[in-house]
């Protein structure tokens, strides 16, 4: 199944958010994806979609290709369509913020808030005057792609909508009726094949009943990557003196040429332990099963890698850095290596790394 594929977050995905996040009226949204690698898949049209996007796709464990992709030969590879609900950089900060609680009485009644008794500055009543003829903003007013996170993992997910994966051709979701109270971020949109390593060209086309803003969640500012440890490269921490062979990932900015060397530039790095398989293994041993990553400087003059940063170990599924976390522009030719690990050796299974900055970078695990 897609849902226990840990590369399924690989594949393309893209971003549906409606434009208008205030109106009351319910919202009619019709998904469908259509393979166009062959002529003879492509089916006649009646009716125009609102929008339609065109690419190129693997099966469920690749990812992303470039255009006029071969496609491998396999007559009953079918296509299919998973939808999931969007989430936002700042959704996440949000969470991680303690909630300050309401003061209550001995007995539980709550207590109010003293009213200020400071005087007021003549702006603050400008604008008290004002609240009244005040207008919301639009999504479309502060639409921004790059703080859509991609979806790495189905499994914990309560709302996902999975299309049969029982045609060749084309597979469709339609959604009749839906509340934009649910969908505050709107939706991921990932299609795929259902099976591992098949190419093959698509388009997207959406029905809606209103405006929407459709786009790819751009690979240059966030991207996953699915890996395992396993019996050759899962060596757990700094405690063990081989820990810097468990698997590297290499990682640096582009177009440093714009950038000021030394400056500092705010980056995400998840590290996501994937499958069932960690449950069983966490019941077992979950000090030895927690997970953490290191980074290092690979200087281009050097042979040797440089610590720069250890995060914790959790216990957790997930392990993220905070809101303020920040790397310096390397200079030309220097890099990041990330080194995830587990807290002891020879701990198997899946995990994503995931990475998204404010600006163009390049992610890759060393081969």
């Amino acid at each position: 199944k897609q849902r226990e594929n840990s590369k399924w977050c690989q594949n393309p995905q893209f971003h549906l958010e409606l434009q208008d996040l205030y109106s009351p009226e319910e919202v009619k949204i019709k998904v469908v994806v259509r393979r166009t690698d062959k002529a003879a898949l492509v089916n006649h049209r009646t009716n125009q979609p609102n929008t339609t996007v065109s690419g190129t796709t693997t099966g469920p464990a690749g990812v992303t290709t470039g255009a006029n992709a071969i496609e491998t030969k396999s007559t009953e590879t079918m296509v299919g369509l998973t939808i999931s609900l969007a989430k936002s950089l700042e959704d996440n900060v949000a969470k991680n913020k303690k909630k300050k609680q309401p003061r209550l009485t001995a007995v539980g009644e709550l207590i109010p808030q003293k009213v200020s008794t400071l005087k007021k500055s003549s702006n603050q009543l400008i604008n008290e005057s004002k609240e009244d003829d005040y207008i919301p903003p639009t999504r479309k007013e502060k639409y921004d792609i790059t703080k859509i996170l991609r979806q790495y993992s189905l499994l914990d997910e309560i709302h996902v909508f999975e299309s049969s994966y029982s045609s060749r051709t084309e597979a469709c979701i339609y959604f009749p009726k839906i509340s934009r109270s649910l969908i505050p971020q709107g939706f991921i949109v990932t299609p795929s094949l259902n099976e591992k390593g098949v190419k093959g060209t698509y388009e997207i086309e959406i029905y809606s009943s209103e405006p929407i803003n459709f786009k790819q969640l751009p690979e240059n500012y966030s991207k996953s990557i699915s890996y395992e440890w396993n019996e050759h490269n899962s060596f757990g921490n700094h405690l063990n003196p081989n820990y810097k062979k468990n698997p590297r990932f290499h990682f640096s900015f582009r177009h440093i040429n714009t950038l000021a060397v030394a400056s500092k530039v705010y980056v995400r790095i998840t590290l996501s332990r994937y499958g069932l398989k960690w449950k069983m293994m966490t019941k077992k041993d979950p000090i030895g099963s927690m997970i953490g990553f290191y980074i290092f400087i690979h200087r281009h003059n050097s042979n040797e890698i440089q610590q720069v940063y250890e995060s914790p170990f959790v216990p957790t599924d997930e392990l993220c850095t905070d809101s303020s976390f920040t790397l310096e522009i390397l200079q030309s030719g220097d890099e990041y290596i990330i080194i995830p690990t587990t807290f002891n050796e020879g701990k198997f299974g899946s995990f994503v790394m995931s990475i998204m900055t404010e600006t163009d970078f390049r992610f890759h695990k060393e081969k």
